[in-house]
């Protein structure tokens, strides 16, 4: 199969079978995650995670998850940052990976720790002022990356008011939206503008907005990111979680003081990334069907129907093969 090709359905022909378990489970690996590539935003609405009973743990998950994503300074995966703690005789580890800079990931994650400790001695309680200390930190860290998810919101703003304006009617739920958009137009500065969308994120005007991505999205033959409802509830979710992660981090620290009582942080020296394997006559549809689903699975027919019916609209079997292009690859969150 030649790169650049649309992916073969059905194999007119069969190849040499892949022997080696090794290769034949990277290659499983690596199509798993060129089809999700491929997809993109065809891929519906987020899968709530499922309910943890025990709270604890869920705390420290969630604590852990969004010291994680403050460390992602830049779009594009190159600040995408993994935490893991080992609990040690002597203190909890902090052990950080990360694709690019893991030092100043370290050097944030030290001074996020020490501010989160200095709030449990602080005398005052003056838990308000702290937190805002923590978002106003947190913020300029990630300067580079809310410039251009602000960037990116500013552009699907601009076209969203302009469909607004050709609807006829100019009351009711279309002027909030449209004047909530035109304010978040109106923030110069990153705090502000994270801090305000914020605070409107539940009100009438954001479920609008909400409302009109999901109805855009179902419309035959339109693809989700083709929307400017859509885009411009995606970049404003990011955006909100700004000052989200740095709340949940202050919240859940007082459940979790141990964690920084007595610690380290340490950086996990990066590995070499494996070769991606080489696409051939095995990287089918067919191929992939199998391994995806048992014979007698009545979701493969479904799944894969369905598969050709979004190519139609949107190539994502070109897409796919294109992944093949002997790139280096990076973990993204």
């Amino acid at each position: 199969m030649k790169q650049g090709n649309s992916l073969t359905l059905v194999p007119k022909q069969i190849g040499p079978p892949r022997l080696d378990p090794y290769g034949r489970l990277l290659a499983r690996f690596y199509e798993s995650l060129f089809f999700l590539t491929s997809l993109g935003r065809t891929q519906g609405e987020h899968t709530p995670e499922p309910p943890v009973l025990d709270i604890h743990q869920e705390c420290r998950r969630r604590f852990l998850k969004n010291l994680s994503y403050i460390c992602d300074f830049r779009k594009g995966g190159q600040a995408c940052t993994a935490i893991a703690v080992e609990d040690r005789v002597d203190c909890y580890r902090f052990w950080v990976a990360s694709n690019m800079n893991v030092n100043k990931a370290v050097a944030f994650i030290r001074e996020i720790l020490a501010m989160l400790h200095d709030r449990h001695l602080d005398a005052s309680n003056n838990e308000s002022m702290i937190e805002a200390s923590l978002i106003q930190r947190c913020v300029e860290f990630a300067a580079k990356r809310i410039d251009s998810e602000g960037r990116f919101l500013r552009i699907m703003a601009n076209r969203c008011i302009l469909m607004l304006e050709d609807e006829e009617s100019e009351a009711g739920m279309t002027f909030f939206l449209s004047n909530l958009l035109e304010r978040a137009l109106s923030c110069s500065r990153n705090i502000t503008l994270c801090r305000f969308l914020y605070d409107q994120r539940h009100s009438a005007a954001m479920k609008e907005l909400s409302a009109r991505a999901i109805s855009d999205k179902g419309r035959p033959g339109r693809a989700e990111e083709d929307s400017c409802f859509s885009s411009a509830r995606h970049h404003i979710g990011r955006l909100i979680h700004h000052i989200r992660a740095p709340i949940e981090l202050a919240q859940d620290s007082r459940h979790l003081m141990y964690l920084t009582d007595a610690y380290t942080v340490c950086p996990v020296s990066p590995c070499s990334a494996v070769s991606c394997p080489v696409s051939d006559m095995h990287t089918n549809l067919q191929g992939i069907l199998n391994w995806m689903f048992m014979a007698d699975d009545e979701d493969r027919v479904a799944v894969g129907d369905g598969l050709v019916y979004i190519n139609k609209t949107r190539p994502i079997f070109d897409t796919f093969l294109a992944e093949y292009n002997g790139r280096d690859r990076q973990v993204h969150g």
